[in-house]
């Protein structure tokens, strides 16, 4: 992702980004957008085509920021008039700070099944 000394991201680190943060779904969840939405999103931020060689280029950090917000803002479209755009931003953070500290393994199917989890082996 960003890492110190690297300032842009790739498509592919934005798409596994929104998959680790289960912004969009999979595996049984539900997703807040689709790969659609966010492609949609991230690529009127990517520099424009003509002087890289990337299919898709790269976002910088800032746009990376930007797509934050637009994905908070694009997410919560129906609550526009309800609440804040900081607010909505806010509860994508909050979000994601949820799907870093939910254990993956208590699935409903799991409780229903009685199966046992390790919670030493849990994130």
């Amino acid at each position: 992702m960003l890492a110190a000394g690297k300032l842009h991201t790739s498509f592919a680190e934005f798409v596994s980004f929104i998959r680790d943060f289960k912004i969009v779904g999979g595996q049984g969840r539900q997703a807040l957008l689709t790969v659609s939405e966010c492609s949609e999103l991230y690529l009127p931020l990517a520099p424009s085509f003509s002087n890289r060689e990337e299919a898709i280029p790269d976002i910088d950090e800032a746009a990376f920021r930007k797509m934050i917000i637009y994905m908070a803002i694009q997410w919560t479209a129906a609550m526009a008039g309800e609440v804040s755009r900081v607010d909505r931003v806010k509860a994508l953070l909050l979000h994601m700070w949820k799907a870093l500290n939910t254990q993956e393994d208590a699935t409903a199917e799991n409780v229903l099944h009685g199966k046992r989890m390790d919670a030493t082996k849990c994130r």
